[in-house]
């Protein structure tokens, strides 16, 4: 057989190209694992032929040990392309190969091994780029993950995307993270390596062609779902690159239930900019989150107010109190979430805020909330932490106090303001109230000594909390029971129709009350999986009309939150006799609602609208019967995570 047959090198090459775009395409972590078994069969199947071959026949002459390490020397010749064939060719002791058609063709075939051997080395030394190209070309995915910039937080992410938070202990085959950033440094790639990811600068080709070849370009069959996610902090470049994958996306005609786009962003301007896409049509999901809106929602995750209080027939038997030390981002957002997350029957929230700067944060906070003390009774303090002022009205205020949260903005102050109330209450022989201290480094909660540390890194990041797929299948069951209430009868339309067609300002509404189950559920007495196997949250109706008016008082204070303020029943006459519609109730511009009442005032407001409608032959609505809506159908809405509609 003539070794230089060229029928038998294309075959082996074509091979050769298959393995390796097959082995580059199953990832790293199996791309070294099985390059290195290729390098095991490849070494000891040279090493076997060319030492037996050197051994052979006159070929002996020199000894054992010749024939051992001129079979070792021609072995390592095969991972640099060169074979010593040459040598045997015609030998008559060698015949034995050279006239077995299948040793002939296992011969050569280590040969093709070893070239593959030496291809992949080179590739996942000098080709990283090219190797992750391959792997994202050439595999199935169930979602794509395409994180634009490349810092710690995004890396948290990255990391609890691909385990599930945590759920799973190395990478899912089945998810691809892609990283985009203008620059990537040495540095930068391994650190995505260390999460399972693939990253790509874009500083000479358009940001669109990174995005098609992180898999927006991609068939669904290929790539069933696309998330986007923007974590850079200079906003002005997030705007246009926003814009970008907008049009992109567009261009490409992405099926709307495959892409959604997550945008962080930490001020008003750039949110208002950012969703301003809102008014449009556009082919895609669009999300909005901040570091300080994720750390709060962890630190309710892990003790929220209702788990401080007990209830009795569906009453709280005391108020709720907290206290907020320091005023800065954090503080403000972990204010507005307890309040919209301490609303009960029978319960006044209280908070007392302490900051060195109040004089100057108060009024700004007032302003953008008129009507925040609806619902919260507020003590701004002006007063350094750790000062005579301030451990003064500790003694005159501090006890009976729910919760006390620490976020002056450094590690250090806050650690040492947690262990200074802790010797504090110990002295005083109190109570300890649950004492949460925003610490990054910190991780879960310590509970030998009431202390919580939240917005840790690796905690907020979190699928659960960026992604929260299961907090919105919940929230769009709740915007289908808000409309089944309203209209009396099932809407046309699905849940996800639903929900699409929401705005940004209503799908957070209904995060909202979605959020708020965990402490209807403590006020009926059940956990979820009780829940879950009732038709009704309740069978006793007393307990359930006083979940409806919690429902009503949450309500109130998610919108408080919001900036709204009541509209009087002569203004929403006024605007009813402009528009002749349901629309009277609500002006979203001067951010009114004539359903901002006291729940026992609610039944007049209905009597009110139900006259502007019947004047018209419009629709009438009981606001109470929705409130009773909501809360009755909790049991259907949990549900709502697991199965859709």
């Amino acid at each position: 057989m003539n070794a230089s047959n060229p029928f038998i090198l294309l075959a082996l090459g074509i091979l050769a190209f298959l393995g390796a775009v097959v082995l580059v395409a199953c990832g790293k972590k199996t791309l070294f694992r099985n390059t290195f078994i290729l390098f095991v069969i490849a070494f000891l199947g040279g090493m076997s032929f060319y030492s037996t071959l050197y051994f052979s026949g006159e070929l002996t002459s020199s000894g054992v040990l010749y024939a051992v390490f001129r079979g070792l020397f021609s072995t390592a010749r095969m991972f640099a392309f060169a074979d010593d064939y040459s040598f045997f060719a015609g030998v008559p002791s060698a015949e034995w190969l050279t006239n077995n058609a299948f040793l002939f063709l296992l011969f050569w075939l280590f040969h093709c091994i070893a070239a593959l051997v030496s291809v992949l080395t080179i590739l996942s030394i000098f080709g990283r780029k090219l190797t992750e190209q391959i792997r994202i070309r050439f595999r199935r995915y169930s979602c794509a993950y395409i994180i634009c910039g490349v810092s710690p937080n995004s890396l948290a992410l990255a990391r609890n995307i691909a385990t599930h938070d945590g759920a799973l202990i190395s990478p899912d085959p089945k998810r691809l993270i892609v990283f985009l950033d203008k620059f990537i440094s040495d540095e930068m790639l391994n650190s995505v390596e260390e999460v399972g990811g693939a990253a790509f600068d874009y500083s000479a080709v358009s940001f669109s062609s990174r995005l098609v070849l992180a898999g927006l370009g991609a068939s669904p069959k290929r790539i069933a779902s696309i998330k986007i996610i923007f974590m850079r902090t200079d906003y002005e470049n997030v705007m246009s690159l926003f814009s970008e994958s907008v049009e992109c996306a567009e261009s490409r005609a992405v099926a709307k239930n495959r892409l959604d786009i997550y945008v962080q962003t930490d001020s008003c301007l750039s949110n208002q900019d950012i969703f301003d896409f809102s008014s449009r049509k556009r082919a895609f999901g669009l999300h909005k989150f901040s570091e300080t809106e994720l750390a709060a929602r962890s630190l309710l995750s892990l003790r929220p107010p209702w788990a401080c209080l007990s209830f009795e027939k569906g009453v709280a038997v005391k108020n709720f109190s907290m206290m907020i030390l320091g005023f800065g981002s954090f503080g403000e957002e972990l204010l507005c979430r307890f309040i919209m997350n301490g609303q009960f029957v029978g319960s006044r929230a209280r908070a007392i805020v302490i900051d060195s700067k109040m004089d100057r944060l108060k009024e700004p906070f007032k302003r953008k909330r008129p009507s925040i003390e609806m619902c919260c009774d507020l003590d701004f303090i002006n007063a350094d932490v750790g000062s005579e002022t301030f451990y003064n009205y500790l003694d005159e205020t501090v006890f009976g106090i729910d919760y006390i949260i620490i976020a002056l903005g450094e590690t250090g102050p806050n650690l040492n303001t947690a262990q200074n109330l802790l010797e504090f209450f110990r002295r005083a022989d109190k109570k300890i109230p649950v004492i949460a201290v925003r610490f990054p480094e910190g991780e879960g909660e310590e509970k030998n000594n009431n202390v919580l540390f939240f917005s840790k890194r690796d905690k907020i990041f979190s699928e659960t909390l960026v992604i929260h797929e299961d907090s919105d299948r919940m929230a769009s069951a709740v915007n289908y029971a808000y409309n089944f209430s309203v209209n009396g009868q099932a809407p046309e339309k699905t849940r996800e129709e639903l929900w699409d067609e929401l705005s940004d300002f209503n799908k957070e509404s209904s995060r909202a009350t979605a959020d708020f189950i965990p402490a209807m559920l403590a006020i009926a007495g059940l956990d979820e999986k009780q829940a879950i196997e009732r038709e009704r949250l309740t069978d006793d109706d007393s307990v359930a009309e006083l979940l409806a008016h919690t429902e009503h008082i949450r309500w109130n204070a998610f919108h408080c939150v919001m900036g709204y303020t009541p509209m009087s029943l002569e203004m929403m006459k006024a605007r009813f006799d402009k528009s002749a519609s349901a629309s009277c109730l609500k002006d979203a511009d001067k951010k009114r609602h004539g359903c901002l009442v006291e729940y026992d005032s609610l039944d007049k407001v209905s009597d009110f609208f139900n006259k502007l409608m019947d004047s018209k032959a419009l629709p009438r609505r009981d606001f109470k019967r929705e409130d009773r809506f909501i809360s009755k159908n909790i049991p259907k809405i949990l549900k709502s995570k697991k199965d859709d509609r």
